[in-house]
């Protein structure tokens, strides 16, 4: 199975690959600013405190790492509405280089499969991650 980083991954859809990924058996390392908060306790589970915005956290967050899942969100508010929202740029231009530097070989941005149910005519256009972690676990 893939050792899978999933960012964002203290709530909502993060939370969610989260859990398929262990359910489909995989490693995962949960990498948030509150990852502390993460309500779930599972050996094939790290939960890693960090910031997405951080070169150096994201860097060590890949250590080891085969696959990423990027789940962010951001709070609905004023800025939502009235500002850029530059956090998905900024996270990416921060996480492919650092993810071609610790050799990890695929990212899947969870806009890829927003609901985690990938079952139509564009589920082959998927990663293999995103079709892993949003279909039934082959476990044997």
């Amino acid at each position: 199975m893939a050792n899978i980083l999933v960012i964002g991954a203290s709530r909502g859809t993060g939370l969610e690959a989260v859990k398929r990924a262990l359910e489909c058996g995989h490693a995962v390392r949960a990498f948030s600013r509150g990852a502390d908060r993460i309500p779930i306790d599972n050996a094939n589970l790290e939960k890693r405190r960090g910031d997405t915005l951080d070169e150096k956290d994201v860097g060590s967050a890949l250590d080891g790492i085969d696959a990423v899942i990027q789940a962010l969100g951001i709070a609905a508010g004023p800025d939502l509405i009235l500002g850029p929202v530059r956090l998905f740029s900024e996270a990416t231009r921060i996480l492919l280089p650092a993810m071609e530097t610790a050799g990890a070989r695929v990212s899947a941005p969870a806009t890829a499969a927003p609901t985690w149910g990938v079952f139509s005519e564009s589920r082959s256009a998927c990663s293999s991650v995103v079709r892993t972690t949003t279909s039934p676990c082959r476990n044997g």
